[in-house]
């Protein structure tokens, strides 16, 4: 049978406080509960699967890793606008002095 701890019992025993709790709760996060009358409450087996979840592992020795703020990446050069491509999709001798039919 599995023990159940309310979220009080929860902030004494565990590195988790009890408002932490509730507010992962209020929005759907955090160590799987259960509703019981007006307690939520919580498997000790939950609890700390979800701690052990969120262990960060050290760095080994092999990798290294820069400090400080990284540097910006170059930036692509934008095409030139040649002489030769200007104006090469402008529509030439449009005549204004006509209506267009569709508006009228």
């Amino acid at each position: 049978m599995h023990k159940y701890l309310t979220r009080k019992q929860v902030a004494e025993r565990y590195p988790i406080s009890f408002s932490h709790l509730a507010h992962m709760a209020s929005q759907g996060r955090g160590v799987r509960y259960k509703i019981v009358g007006k307690n939520a409450v919580y498997r000790c087996d939950d609890i700390e699967a979800w701690l052990n979840t969120d262990v960060i592992e050290p760095f080994t020795a092999e990798v290294s890793r820069k400090r400080g703020r990284p540097k910006k990446q170059p930036r692509l050069l934008k095409p030139s606008n040649d002489s030769q491509d200007y104006g090469k999709n402008k529509p030439t001798n449009v005549d204004k002095s006509t209506p267009n039919k569709s508006s009228a």
